[in-house]
Order: structure tokens, then sequence, then C-alpha cells
């Protein structure tokens, strides 16, 4: 969706810009500067960057700069954002590359998210729904 040239963009949606600009600069400098990765070893370098990331998000949260709700609602909606591009894009649409990428995330988004339950799992009954 484009702004017009009279209306500014919203703070949250200026930063959200940034930072996934910023973050897909990072990951195409590796890639460019990288010679080991061709096809399929595209992922190491990627993950390398989740890690990177993820460490920063601790900090940023261990750091009081932002609430553990703001990691949740960017947590669901990244996902939600991939679902939604399956389901346009197909296989098809993705490539062949991609396809493979995007199945290796979702996997990883998979387990992470499992070991995150297993934490913190209520017997109780203690949902919000």
């Amino acid at each position: 969706m484009s702004q017009s040239s009279t209306q500014k963009e919203p703070p949250l949606e200026t930063g959200l810009r940034l930072v996934l600009h910023a973050l897909e600069n990072q990951i195409h400098r590796r890639l460019q500067r990288d010679e080991r990765v061709k096809g399929v070893k595209k992922w190491e370098p990627l993950q390398e960057k989740v890690e990177e990331l993820t460490g920063l998000i601790l900090d940023v949260i261990s750091g009081d700069e932002i609430m553990l709700e703001t990691l949740l609602v960017s947590a669901q909606a990244f996902p939600k954002a991939l679902r939604i591009l399956c389901d346009d894009l197909g296989r098809e649409g993705l490539g062949k590359m991609r396809t493979a990428y995007m199945r290796e995330g979702l996997d990883s988004i998979q387990r992470e998210c499992f070991h995150a339950m297993q934490t913190v799992k209520d017997d109780g009954g203690g949902d919000l729904h």
C-alpha cells in the first residue's frame, strides 16, 4: 500500500520497514561476500543471521527496552505472513530453492515453538480463550 506524498507513514510502519530493509541488506551482503553460498548452502548464512538476530532480541528484552508482549505480537505476525505468502504463491510461485528455504524455516519455527510450549505448558486450564 503506497502513501500519498502528503501523508506521512505512521512510526510503526516506518520503523518496521527500516528494520526489514536493514536486515535484507545485511543478508544480501553476506550472501554476495561468501563464495560458499550456492544453492542450498545459502541456508547456512541465513541461519547465522537468525542466531545474530536472536541474540539482539534477547539483549533488547533483557535490557527492558521492549516488553515480552511486543515480541509475542511480532513472533505471531511473521509466521502468519509466511503462511499467507505460501498460500498466495504456492510451490510454483516460490520456486524450488525458496520452497526448500521455506520448509526449513518453517520446520525451525515449529521446533522452537514446540520447545517453548513444553516450558509454558499449563495443565491447570490457564488458557486465555
